[in-house]
């Protein structure tokens, strides 16, 4: 979904259609900034945890929600719902980040 944008150029539908000539660095350029500037949905999961619907109506600021994961565990990493690394959690920069712990193509053949 997120290459849609890309995609959905007339430029893209001309190529598609009629077939790809040598690309342009100005063709280059631009999908290069498209790709670049393209947001991407990303999120670790931090772990799970089972309460029932009372607690949760019930949760007040400062409550302690136990998760099954342990803080130096490897958490999965997903772009667009689709895992594509395993990631620890840090601080960088007084904000949160997540730590690639081996490279993306490695992960996904092992999967």
């Amino acid at each position: 979904m997120w290459i849609s944008n890309i995609v959905s150029t007339p430029d893209v539908h001309e190529k598609i259609l009629f077939g790809a000539h040598d690309i342009t660095a100005e063709e280059r350029r631009n999908l290069e900034y498209g790709l670049n500037n393209t947001p991407v949905n990303m999120k670790a999961l931090l772990g799970k945890s089972n309460i029932t619907i009372n607690d949760f109506i019930n949760l007040n600021v400062g409550d302690v929600i136990t998760l099954d994961s342990r803080i130096d565990s490897k958490l999965p990493l997903f772009i667009e719902n689709k895992k594509i690394a395993n990631t620890s959690i840090g601080v960088n920069r007084k904000k949160y980040a997540c730590r690639l712990l081996h490279d993306l193509d490695e992960e996904i053949h092992n999967e």
